[in-house]
């Protein structure tokens, strides 16, 4: 049987990027939707927060006459940085839970 990484090898890839120390510690589903869905909702917060500036800057570039008020939907952005800081916090108690186990269940 392979041995499983460390708790602190575990955690510092959790650390790095949410589900990466599940994927080396061989949970590749758990590490996996780990790390898409703490990338999907980062993306979708950072969509969020820079869309409007880029919706200005395009109608700037068109030389609209009648300028448009563009509004951060902060609500959304907060909600998807949310859910990634506690995906990060999943991530990282699910490795840290897990590694334990493996290694009560190896002695």
């Amino acid at each position: 049987m392979k041995d499983a990484p460390g708790k602190g090898f575990v955690f510092t890839l959790n650390l790095i990027l949410p589900g990466l120390g599940q994927i080396v510690s061989g949970r590749w589903i758990a590490g996996g939707a780990i790390l898409l869905s703490a990338l999907v909702f980062f993306f979708l917060g950072v969509y969020y927060a820079l869309s409007p500036l880029f919706a200005m800057i395009r109608e700037l570039l068109d030389g609209a006459e009648s300028p448009t008020e563009y509004k951060i939907e902060l609500t959304k952005v907060f909600v998807c940085f949310g859910l990634v800081v506690l995906l990060w916090g999943v991530g990282l108690a699910d490795g840290f839970r897990n590694t334990k186990q493996q290694k009560e269940d190896g002695e």
